[in-house]
């Protein structure tokens, strides 16, 4: 890498600003790389296939992705068939899966996975598209496989290497583009470093956050010397904002997009505290609360506030009808049109101002029915049914909301929806807190090593994330399903519950309810109490499918 003079690299950043591309010449290398190929519903490097085509949506040009084999020697998308194993798919494998096996599965339970085949076909498709490749076990047989088979996309691919020693091997597979990625190399020697940037063709550097080295602030003593470097991973705009003013190139994101980078959306957005907004809760249904919302670099400018293209005025926001709608706010300086942002508004009580890359969000929200009056509009539904359904814990697999004691139940994570899932082995497997705690538990913790405590009546329960593991008092037990965890919440099964409470449950794989205390499921007919539930949920359309197999 050769490296250039302060001036030409400050130009080179600018350049890049104004036009990311595929081509890469130095002044236009993206400055945006889409960590383990990017976000997808607020799920984070999952190098799923819909995660890779929203980020060719997004507009990146790069997209990072994690390469291993499978146990029948073929390359797939997976972090490691470890801890992210079971992050992406709430089941630990005791061996790796064959590229078919792998293929059937979802990442999350709604993701397709990715293969080398699959991967070709999207880079047949989009062509300006690059993949940056990130293989933590035996990285120079992986890259000798893509060459080897798509000897015609070998461009297509840039490597990264995690030695010096690996340069050599990879430059003689014909890769022209190559990365040195830092996190691996233990012990940096700097004169070192800048001895094999300088007599050797780096299409980059790439350097983490400064604890990850002994070389204090790495990444901007690198970019002073005129490195091009790229800073990983950065998932707010302010971070990546503050490293591209202090030279370095570029940054892997998982949430970041680059629009955040095109002007004047750049310069000008609305602001949650002092960070840019994402997803914003207003309290107060009215144009005032809507205008207090602070505008980055706005505070001298005329702003014009429009939904669904007409203007607002005092009064407007007061009679929106509940759901989505568009929201513009153009800022104008001396009758000058400085610039127009676009988010989108959700109106029910109060107010959600959101980026438009959380539309997903907001066509993922329903209206859940009341338990009564669903009932009410069912002919034939006995008083018994009613009273004990009424008294029950209900779940339903694919939906973010259940029902205890007849009272709606919401699961999310953070602003994300929680969906119920199914297991492997097809048990109904739902938020695990939320729903113990609906049903009476005193308190629920989870330690630093997993372990989840419930208190119930007076007992303690002990138990173990990803693990079939439950243990109350002196005796412990083991689970047919195991605790999994998903969006970093525990899932359990109607045994956890029964085992807790004490009270009986029934499952059929789509709906399972923890019947009311002293109730047995030898004494009620399982069919009629699936049959009355589902209508808790037969009003919502977009059913998510969630089996894992």
């Amino acid at each position: 890498m050769k490296r250039t003079k302060a001036a030409a690299f400050i130009l080179a950043i600018a350049l890049t600003f104004l036009c990311a591309s595929a081509c890469f010449a130095e002044e236009e290398k993206p400055i945006l790389i889409a960590h383990g190929g990017g976000s997808i519903k607020g799920y984070e490097t999952t190098n799923s296939v819909e995660a890779v085509m929203q980020s060719i949506a997004d507009g990146y040009k790069l997209i990072e992705l994690d390469f291993d084999f499978s146990r029948d020697d073929k390359l797939i998308m997976i972090h490691d068939w470890d801890r992210t194993a079971v992050k992406y798919f709430g089941v630990k494998f005791d061996k790796k899966l064959s590229e078919q096996e792998f293929e059937k599965i979802l990442i999350n339970g709604q993701f397709h996975t990715l293969t080398l085949k699959k991967l070709i076909k999207i880079l047949d498709e989009a062509q300006d598209i690059r993949i940056v490749t990130d293989v933590k076990n035996d990285n120079i047989r992986a890259l000798s496989m893509i060459a080897e088979k798509y000897p015609g996309y070998i461009d297509r691919f840039i490597p990264q290497i995690y030695s010096y020693e690996q340069y050599d091997s990879v430059k003689e597979l014909g890769y022209s583009d190559i990365i040195l990625t830092l996190y691996a190399m233990e012990n940096l020697n700097y004169a070192e470093l800048m001895g094999f940037i300088d007599s050797h063709d780096l299409f980059a550097v790439t350097a983490g956050s400064e604890h990850d080295y002994a070389i204090k602030e790495l990444k901007y003593k690198l970019a002073g010397d005129g490195v091009c470097v790229y800073y990983h991973p950065v998932n707010d705009f302010e971070t990546a904002e503050r490293a591209l003013r202090n030279g370095v190139h570029g940054v892997y994101s998982n949430i970041i997009v680059p629009a955040d980078f095109d002007e004047p959306t750049r310069a000008y957005y609305l602001l949650e505290e002092k960070v840019k907004l994402q997803d914003l809760e207003l309290f107060e249904k009215s144009f005032k609360c809507l205008k207090n919302v602070k505008i980055k670099n706005g505070a001298i400018m005329e702003r014009t506030y429009l939904i669904n293209g007409v203007e607002v005025f005092d009064g407007y926001i007061e009679s929106l009808p509940e759901g989505k709608h568009e929201l513009k706010l153009i800022l104008t300086l001396d009758e000058k049109t400085i610039a127009e942002l676009d988010y989108f508004l959700w109106a029910d009580e109060g107010l959600r101002v959101l980026d438009k890359r959380y539309e997903y969000r907001l066509d993922e929200k329903k209206k859940p029915l009341d338990l009564l009056e669903a009932f009410d509009s069912l002919d034939g539904v006995c008083a018994e049914t009613r009273d004990l359904l009424q008294n029950s814990l209900i779940v339903k697999a694919g939906e973010y909301y259940g029902y205890c004691d007849g009272e709606l139940l919401i699961f999310q994570a953070d602003e994300e929806f929680l969906h119920t899932r199914k297991y492997i082995n097809g048990s109904v497997i739902s938020p695990f807190a939320d729903c113990i705690k609906a049903v009476g538990a005193d308190s629920v913790l989870m330690d630093e090593g997993r372990y989840i405590y419930a208190f119930y009546n007076g007992k303690r329960t002990m138990m173990q994330a990803n693990t079939a593991f439950i243990s109350q008092g002196l005796g412990s037990s083991r689970l047919a399903t195991p605790l999994t965890i998903f969006r970093d919440k525990t899932m359990a099964a109607g045994e956890v519950y029964n085992i807790i409470t004490g009270r009986e449950y029934i499952d059929n794989q789509e709906i399972m309810i923890l019947l009311p205390e002293n109730v047995k499921t030898s004494e009620i007919s399982e069919d009629i109490l699936f049959e009355t539930a589902s209508v808790l949920f037969q009003s919502n359309t977009n059913f998510l499918q969630t089996d894992l197999v």
